[in-house]
């Protein structure tokens, strides 16, 4: 394998500028779009009917079923926010706890045979505190989904 470096010309730096600025248009505009579905489907329908999916192939995902919402429309990197526990037969528990799964309130680290999957309440909660008084204010948030009666 042969590397080389080169300067662009001028004709090649516009291209490539030309079309990265078509890119991030479009990027915006499909954003636009994505932000205004989700807006209307949580203010205008009556709120998000989330759907929470744990498997232990394809892992942990949480989306809306009217709309396009996933978790991170909750709260950014917010898979790494989920608690909850779901019940998956009498003796097996699984847990979300900073974006791992447990069974049975032990770490599985991704080893576990059974999912779950079903319709569920979600809650953003953040808690403002100061622990000592030279470092200011202080946040934690998680976000709380629990399942919800079909």
């Amino acid at each position: 394998m042969k590397l080389e470096w080169r300067i662009l010309t001028d004709d090649e730096a516009a291209e490539r500028d030309a079309v990265l600025r078509a890119h991030r248009a479009r990027e915006g505009v499909q954003g636009a779009w994505h932000a205004l579905a989700v807006h209307l489907c949580d203010k205008g329908q009556g709120g998000h009917l989330w759907y929470l999916h744990i498997d232990p192939d394809d892992g942990v995902w949480l989306t809306c079923r009217r709309c396009r919402a996933g978790v991170d429309d909750l709260y950014p990197d917010g898979i790494g926010m989920l608690t909850g526990e779901f019940e998956v037969f009498p003796g097996y528990v699984l847990g979300l706890r900073a974006g791992g799964v447990q069974v049975n309130g032990q770490e599985s680290y991704g080893l576990f045979t059974y999912g779950w999957r079903g319709p569920v309440i979600v809650g953003l909660h953040v808690e403002k505190y100061t622990s000592m008084d030279w470092i200011g204010t202080e946040y934690d948030a998680w976000i709380e989904v629990e399942k919800r009666d079909a």
